[in-house]
């Protein structure tokens, strides 16, 4: 009989099935990657442009310029299009990252023939029409001012400017004015640069079959490709180390706290390794941080840490919020666990219990081809194919504690962290470099 006292053994896991991930070339010379599986009847297709926030001036141009896609094109209004696209109980999804804007569809498969055309028509002739741009800056300023309220908001638009500097790609932030200046034309001089099929990977994951691929071939091969050669200008990164920065936001029940550094990106050789050390400190519901500044202390319902990998960059961040009387003890905590990582040795208990935790994550996040696609969408800025994660998975499997102590005070030493604080005066002990925000 099972007893429900005893927690069940864990075990290693010793193999994780890595997914093939097929790719052709259409008749046109446009590649197409395919993740295929036959569990449900439909398609979901994404086009990954270079067409990020990193590609102009303006953060903002890049964000609209995407969500203005489907409000109009050369054929069809936002209405006809909305319409036709819910006739085939098809709908599409607009997103944009710092690096890349994706544009997806998703169809059932017996209806992609008359579904994807309409798709080709918002990502090759929109219109970006002047009426409804108005409508949704109205809609977009007014959701901005909602969120620009929040101390989380406040805390890590701030933190990332800090960490790569105003001027930065990176470190830009939106601000109201922003909205004034958006006009038609300049999204279509955006559009224009950025968003070419030449220059975008294309990813068809779900039940894909011969038929399928020859209504891709004919809609995307209707298109030349015309090669273009993307640069931005980098700004030099003016991070100086440690610093530490108070900004105060009237009446505030709590405070957002944001600390971490500017680091590099899945290229770099330590970078799956580091990814073991932040899991250890703020990377799952186990770690350090949560058992101490949770669990322990009762300061915060959940903090976290983690690795964030950027085209021409990466940052490493620990955020929570807790309330405004225990900001300093529970940014005290956080320093603590940083300089414990520093100068102690992971047991092997603990880097045994972390790697499983990491493997058996990594095996969740391909379970199914729609994550099996947001898997290789993740390698688009870095030219890496699904190899990296072989590689990933031994490097996990491999690695020693020895091995970790070293990267450590290499990366994640205290005296190299930026520290940024939002709330309210409640708080006590900030000298350093104080804001209002009212």
């Amino acid at each position: 009989m099972l007893d429900r006292k005893k927690a069940p053994q864990a075990s290693e896991l010793k193999y994780i099935p890595i997914p093939r991930i097929d790719n052709i070339k259409l008749d046109n010379g446009l590649p197409i990657y395919f993740v295929k599986g036959t569990e449900q009847s439909i398609i979901k297709i994404e086009v990954v442009f270079q067409a990020g926030a990193i590609y102009h001036d303006s953060p903002l141009v890049a964000s609209v310029t995407n969500s203005m896609l489907n409000e109009g094109t050369k054929n069809y209004t936002a209405q006809e299009l909305a319409e036709s696209l819910d006739s085939y109980g098809t709908f599409t999804d607009f997103k944009v990252e710092k690096d890349y804007a994706i544009a997806t569809l998703y169809s059932m498969t017996k209806y992609l023939e008359e579904a994807l055309p309409l798709f080709m028509e918002i990502i090759t002739v929109p219109t970006f029409p002047q009426k409804e741009l108005d409508i949704y800056l109205t809609n977009a300023r007014n959701a901005f001012k909602v969120q620009r309220e929040k101390v989380a908001i406040i805390a890590r638009n701030n933190f990332i400017e800090n960490l790569f500097g105003k001027n930065h790609p990176y470190g830009k932030q939106i601000h109201e004015s922003d909205f004034d200046t958006i006009k038609s034309n300049q999204l279509k001089q955006f559009y224009i640069g950025n968003y070419n099929l030449s220059g975008a990977m294309i990813i068809i994951s779900g039940n894909v079959t011969d038929r399928q691929i020859s209504v891709i071939n004919k809609c995307f091969s209707d298109y030349d490709l015309i090669k273009t050669e993307l640069e931005i200008q980098l700004e030099k990164s003016d991070f100086k180390g440690e610093s530490r920065l108070f900004i105060e936001k009237k009446g505030a029940l709590q405070s957002a706290i944001r600390i971490g550094r500017p680091l590099f990106n899945k290229t770099h050789p330590d970078f799956v390794k580091l990814q073991v050390l932040n899991t250890v400190l703020g990377g799952y519901f186990g770690s350090r941080l949560m058992t101490n500044i949770r669990e322990d202390k009762g300061y915060t319902y959940g903090i976290g840490s983690g690795l964030v990998s950027l085209k021409y960059g990466g940052y490493f961040f620990i955020s929570t919020e807790v309330g405004a009387e225990v900001t300093e003890a529970a940014r005290d905590e956080i320093f603590k666990e940083l300089s414990r990582l520093c100068n102690e040795q992971i047991s092997e208990k603990e880097l045994s219990r972390v790697k499983n935790y990491m493997l058996g994550s990594f095996l969740r996040s391909i379970d199914g081809t729609f994550a099996q696609a947001d898997k290789l969408k993740s390698l688009f800025p870095y030219a890496l194919d699904f190899d990296y994660y072989l590689s990933r998975i031994e490097t996990i499997k491999a690695v020693t504690a020895d091995e970790l102590l070293g990267l450590e005070s290499s990366y994640l030493h205290p005296d190299t962290m930026c520290d940024i604080i939002v709330g309210s005066k409640k708080m006590r002990g900030q000298k350093i470099g104080e804001q209002i925000v009212n």
